[in-house]
């Protein structure tokens, strides 16, 4: 080995002893100036540029024209040459067309182009399916090929020793008997995605295209004249059919592949399902998702998501942590038709799906509680054909801390965002949230769940630029709660919450049969109690004019069950009427009176018998419940004697004097089954009771007064339908079960 000072000029090395005019080669030595332009090296005759430079190494760029040889280095009046001898290359073989553009493997195919190794042997030539041809010819500008055994329709890729490239165009290969009658090649940037023509349907035909491992793909079907269906295979680059799937005539159709198993040319098949779809064409657009950016809760303004190719997917992705509570506000969509948004976590698993969006329509997807950390992907799907814009604005949850009787919150959402409202459950564990002060100009939702995500209660509305509120009975002390509120339409805006704990009346006895309360705070609900010493029914009767504008209230039994939805409070007069219907259990009864909205004031509850209008006979006469007083209720009884038991019927006198629930109690003061009766509904029908006594309560709807007349028969003793199917029937069903499909019905009430 020569070695040399530091200080002489030599030249040791060269890397790459081979390169393309362009290329870098770095030349190892001693006595180099580190100024770059002070350092002259040259390739023959042709000076390269320095492009960095130390005592000991330079780094060049291949001058064009450069010779074969020794490259020398002149530093001052010094200079020294390499020992080894630099080759130049041609670069990367260059294939601009070839012909025939088809033809069955012996086929003698002429690739034009440039770049070509000089050595015959050193040009690999290879079809789709990795298959090597036979170069027969070489020139300067071309080679000549034998389509090999085994090639499958695609590109030919052209290797030399100093590269590679791929030709621009597709080679079709026909399979035996020309199954095929039009081959096409597309791409999913192609700007004028190609038809196929099916002449009749035992014809076939197929697009060929290149995807990478890993890809998604979506393929977008339009102007279709074919008659019937057509099924479409998705054939891999190792001819591994992947799906399939089938299109009905003249309709517009995505197909989107996911993850594609390998790098190549995949082949989408289209053929007509059977005899019936004769010939026609279809054009096929071809797309790979539009990549979007990603999203972080601390972007101010939304990402715009932008489709105008016909069939394409967007996505976006995020980061997070396991547990976090983020919403996406898909927002302001322009789509021709609508765009469903999607989440997966990065496990795969979807976490969220909001939409489809359609013009002009924004919405929330939620993503509460995260399963896992790590990168989350959003997808935009847009209906078939469909296009236009979606803002995406990623958002983590506000979260704010309710005290019990403390002072209201303050609190903004921004678009598409949700608040958490969290607390700690108080030892009495019945809460008021109200909201107040809302400058949100939609609707908005309301929901509790406990430290798990459990849903817990039922669920509360605020209304747009007003107020709101949720009710929650049965909290276990001490555990840590949330509620949540979702502006609907994405929209934001700001608002106050408060947490109250309720107040509690006076209690309601027979010697004392009125009480006040003073109902301070938004969202508070009033306790009621009413003792009970006999079985007889009771009505209550709520009046808070100008202080209750509409809600539920509640009943909770001696025993602890808790009956919902007991009674209902107009929303113009505040007044309301519940009944305790008879058998009622001895003890004290708690009525939960729940405002929608309030404003802080008196509420008066008066208890009053119920009316009993006496008792009915199945198959006997009809009688008449006389209502006097407006929101007091009135019943009668009956009983089932039969070893086998009894389907009633009501038979109704109408036109009723107003609308009213009809609730069937048990013997055991056990609520079986509630129906609403309009003014029109001539027969209801009850389920299958067994032997025993039961009350049939009606409960007229507002402060309305008037009598009804009502009796009972037996449909099983006579075989004959309730007159159900008819109009104006009604029907009472057993507790748990669904009531029937007319708008009419509600849900029974349960009784905990």
């Amino acid at each position: 080995m020569d070695r040399f000072a530091s200080t002489v000029l030599s030249v040791l090395s060269l890397v790459p002893v081979r390169a393309a005019s362009g290329a870098s080669v770095t030349l190892s030595g001693t006595g180099f100036s580190t100024t770059a332009a002070s350092n002259k090296v040259t390739f023959g005759t042709k000076t390269a540029t320095v492009t960095s430079a130390s005592a000991t190494r330079l780094v060049v760029t291949v001058p064009s024209g450069a010779a074969k040889g020794p490259v020398s280095v002149a530093v001052g009046t010094a200079s020294a040459a390499s020992a080894e001898t630099f080759t130049p290359a041609l670069g990367n073989p260059s294939v601009t067309s070839y012909a025939p553009t088809s033809g069955p493997p012996g086929t003698a195919v002429v690739l034009s182009g440039s770049g070509f190794a000089s050595a015959k042997t050193d040009n690999i030539v290879r079809f789709a399916g990795g298959r090597i041809a036979e170069v027969v010819e070489r020139t300067d500008t071309a080679l000549t090929v034998k389509v090999p055994p085994g090639a499958k329709a695609g590109r030919i890729t052209v290797e030399t020793p100093d590269g590679q490239q791929m030709a621009p165009d597709y080679f079709d290969v026909p399979l035996e008997g020309n199954e095929f009658e039009t081959t096409v090649g597309t791409s999913p940037t192609d700007e004028t995605p190609p038809s196929v023509t099916i002449s009749a349907s035992d014809k076939r035909a197929r697009v060929l295209i290149d995807a990478d491992a890993g890809d998604s793909l979506t393929f977008h079907l339009s102007g279709s004249t074919f008659q019937g269906d057509l099924r479409l295979r998705m054939i891999s680059p190792q001819d591994v059919e992947l799906d399939d799937v089938w299109v009905r005539p003249g309709e517009l159709f995505d197909w989107d592949l996911t993850d594609l198993p390998v790098s190549g040319t995949y082949s989408l098949v289209i053929e007509p399902a059977d005899s019936s779809t004769g010939p026609g064409t279809v054009t096929v657009t071809a797309s790979l998702p539009l990549e979007a950016g990603r999203l972080a809760p601390t972007d101010a303004t939304p990402t715009q998501v932008s489709l105008n190719r016909p069939g394409q997917l967007a996505r976006t992705v995020f980061e997070a942590q396991q547990g976090d509570d983020l919403t996406i506000g898909a927002l302001d969509s322009t789509f021709t038709g609508r765009a469903t948004v999607t989440v997966q976590a990065p496990s795969g698993g979807t976490v969220g799906v909001g939409g489809p969006h359609a013009s002009g329509v924004s919405g929330t997807v939620v993503l509460g509680n995260l399963p896992e950390t790590g990168t989350y992907v959003v997808t935009v799907n847009p209906d078939p054909g469909a296009t236009g814009t979606l803002g995406l604005l990623l958002s983590a949850d506000v979260k704010i801390s309710l005290s019990p009787d403390a002072a209201s919150v303050s609190v903004v959402a921004r678009r598409g965002q949700q608040v958490q409202a969290e607390f700690t459950a108080p030892p009495g564990r019945i809460v008021g949230i109200g909201v107040t002060d809302v400058t949100i100009p939609t609707n908005s939702s309301l929901n509790a769940q406990d430290a798990n995500g459990n849903h817990v209660g039922g669920y509360g509305a605020v209304l747009a630029n007003s107020d709101g509120s949720l009710h929650l009975n049965g909290l276990i002390a001490g555990d840590n709660y949330a509620v949540v509120l979702q502006p609907s339409s994405a929209a934001a805006g700001s608002m106050k919450f408060w947490l109250s704990t309720p107040v509690t009346a006076t209690p309601l006895t027979i010697s004392s049969s009125s009480t006040q309360a003073e109902l301070t705070r938004p969202g508070q609900q009033l306790i009621v109690p009413v003792h009970a010493a006999g079985s007889s029914g009771i009505s209550v009767v709520l009046s808070g004019p100008n202080v209750i504008r509409g809600g539920t209230v509640a009943r909770v039994t001696p025993t602890g069950q808790v009956v919902n939805g007991a009674g209902y409070i107009d929303a113009a007069s505040g007044d309301a009427g519940v009944a305790l219907p008879t058998p009622l259990a001895e003890g004290t009864h708690l009525l939960l009176v729940q405002p929608t909205r309030m404003t802080p004031g008196t509420v008066t509850a008066s208890r009053v018998p119920g009316v009993n209008a006496g008792t009915l006979t199945l198959g006997g006469a009809k009688r008449t419940a006389v209502i006097s007083q407006p929101h007091v209720h009135s019943y009668f009884t009956f009983t089932v004697e039969a070893q086998n038991g009894a389907k009633p019927d009501l038979e109704i006198e109408a036109p009723s004097p107003f609308d009213w629930f009809a609730t069937l109690i048990g013997s055991a003061g056990e609520v079986r089954g509630s129906t609403y009766i309009s003014k029109t509904t001539v027969s209801a029908s009850l389920a299958s009771l067994t032997p025993g006594t039961y009350t049939l309560v009606i409960a007229q709807i507002g402060p309305s007064t008037g009598q009804v007349t009502l009796g009972l028969k037996d449909r099983s003793a006579t075989g004959a339908s309730s007159g159900g199917d008819r109009a104006g029937a009604a029907r009472i069903v057993p507790e748990g079960r669904t009531p029937g499909s007319r708008a009419s019905s509600r849900r029974p009430v349960g009784t905990g």
